[in-house]
């Protein structure tokens, strides 16, 4: 299982699976991680697999969307592709809860994301459209599995914290994710 990630930039890459934190897990910020840096992300579950898959055909791969964050250590981020790498690859910064508490968010419903009670981003929009380009654009270059989750960056990369949070995570006023970072 990947988590496929298309970046705010448009590029698209591939987390590994120990990165994948689903149970709003407390973190604990790694020694020489330095600050994190967070993005806001839609996110789908892979139904199955495929390779150049068209955008008109995307929305048969996929059978539920939520939101979720990544986190990026900003200590490991030197400006080397090395340095990239590895702050991608940290256990439990891929903050995607799971399973999916809707097949996909319903119609008006609002994802908020604060830390600290400060709000980090907002939208009010189901996604598909995001997610079934990234699919496209994905495929053009890997093989995406069942089971595999596909996220799409909703802004750049910006500061979090630089030490103890609390992240809090609300869809359609249920809650996704309330975790403390340590």
């Amino acid at each position: 299982m990947n988590i496929i990630v298309k970046t705010f930039s448009g590029h698209c890459l591939v987390r590994p699976d120990t990165s994948w934190e689903r149970k709003s897990d407390d973190f604990y910020l790694p020694d020489g991680a330095g600050p994190l840096l967070y993005s806001p992300v839609v996110y789908a579950h892979i139904s199955k697999p495929g390779k150049s898959i068209a955008f008109r055909f995307a929305g048969r791969y996929y059978d539920s969307i939520s939101y979720g964050m990544l986190l990026y250590p900003q200590g490991l981020l030197d400006g080397t592709p090395e340095g990239y790498a590895a702050s991608i690859c940290l256990d439990h910064i891929s903050l995607l809860p799971y399973p999916l508490q809707q097949d996909f968010p319903a119609p008006g419903a609002e994802f908020k994301l604060s830390a600290d009670d400060r709000e980090l981003f907002r939208c009010c929009y189901d996604g598909r459209y995001e997610i079934e380009k990234a699919i496209a654009d994905a495929t053009a270059r890997i093989l995406v599995r069942a089971g595999d989750l596909i996220a799409v960056e909703l802004k750049e990369k910006e500061f979090l914290c630089q030490g103890p949070a609390h992240v809090k995570a609300v869809l359609g006023g249920a809650t996704l994710m309330d975790f403390r970072i340590i």
